[in-house]
């Protein structure tokens, strides 16, 4: 599951000239990512620098929702190779490799005529990309994204950084205009916030955002946003949520509308929680409270905290299940409004994890 805290705005990195000498100082080394997960032996291979683009292109009219990957990869035996991958979002798509010998000058040509066919954009302004029409949208994933995500997959194409999503956001405060101004013209706005956003939609074309239910839905679902708001909502300084009364109002609506039903609901968090979580105490969560159905996710995200953490099993009766709507459906994430309250029926203590049962008993606001 997501950290509740949100991502800091990546500092912008200094643009890259095209030489076949790699400066040691000048673009800032992807060290977190790998090559694609559908490159067959992708362990033989690393990105150079990071010489990686994630593009993306939505057209509600054509029924195109597809994305297009390029990498420059050196392999074990110092061979530079570009490989690109493509297709409808959702699918594995197709993919090609392109050996370029021990020639890294050649393979940056490569990548790079690539880029500008597919953008219209050159490689080294991509930190002043300009969308351009009927051409491809550069994607921006955050810092930590390991390289699992893309097209295929559960994650589309991959964890979003905060500057996309901030990027996707401004989009639909022009939706909400345009709805009541200028209705034209929010086809065009919905793939571009399709673009910016990748979203699975099947063999189905994307759903318009053509009514301000929808927008709202889109608005509170955007993760980013919901972690930013659970921290205000748990601090002691109840001042600070002021300024997110209006997001606030729009996220609850949101949640209202959907659907709510009784379930066990998983959540791992990397504190331990066994000595607050006395049995027969009333918590209250003022946060978004992000949970998941499947047990394996939460335990995989506890573990991956390392040190103390807790693993909470959650007995809902308000659960809502936004795994549909989630840019990571495979996460099976559910929502717990702010406010929610539970009992504690019991813990445990192996190791240095805490398990703890809680059941919702009622809501605070």
């Amino acid at each position: 599951m997501a950290s509740a805290d949100a991502p800091a705005t990546p500092v912008k990195k200094a643009k890259v000239k095209h030489s076949a000498e790699l400066p040691v100082e000048s673009p800032i080394r992807i060290t977190t990512r790998k090559p694609d997960k559908h490159l067959a032996s992708r362990d033989q291979f690393t990105i150079v620098n990071d010489f990686t683009a994630d593009l993306m292109q939505t057209n509600i009219g054509e029924n195109n929702n597809k994305f297009y990957i390029i990498q420059l990869l050196q392999s074990t035996q110092s061979r530079y190779l570009v490989f690109t991958r493509w297709g409808r979002l959702g699918d594995v798509g197709q993919q090609q490799l392109v050996d370029c010998g021990d020639s890294l000058d050649k393979a940056m040509q490569l990548f790079e005529k690539k880029f500008k066919d597919k953008t219209k954009n050159n490689w080294c302004d991509r930190y002043a990309f300009v969308k351009r029409d009927f051409q491809y949208q550069l994607v921006e994933l955050d810092a930590s994204e390991s390289g699992d995500g893309g097209g295929g997959g559960d994650a589309a194409m991959g964890k979003l950084s905060a500057a996309q999503i901030e990027k996707g956001q401004a989009v639909l405060e022009k939706l909400k205009t345009a709805i009541q101004q200028d209705p034209n013209a929010v086809t065009a706005l919905s793939g571009e916030y399709y673009s910016l956003i990748p979203t699975l939609s099947g063999r189905q074309r994307p759903p318009p955002l053509t009514t301000m239910e929808r927008i709202e839905e889109k608005a509170a679902l955007l993760g980013t946003s919901a972690f930013a708001l659970s921290k205000p909502c748990t601090s002691e300084n109840r001042q600070a949520i002021r300024k997110y009364f209006s997001y606030l109002r729009v996220f609850l609506e949101a949640m209202c509308r959907m659907p709510q039903k009784e379930q066990t609901l998983w959540r791992g968090v990397s504190v331990d929680l066994f000595d607050a979580y006395e049995e027969g105490k009333i918590i209250t969560w003022w946060g978004v409270s992000s949970c998941t159905s499947d047990e394996n996710v939460a335990r995989n995200f506890m573990r991956s905290c390392g040190g103390s953490c807790t693993l909470l099993r959650v007995k809902c009766k308000t659960a809502m299940d936004i795994s549909v709507l989630s840019m990571f459906p495979g996460e099976k994430e559910c929502l717990l409004a702010p406010g929610t309250q539970l009992r504690v029926l019991q813990r445990v203590r192996h190791g240095n994890i805490a398990e703890i049962d809680v059941e919702e008993v009622g809501r605070a606001i």
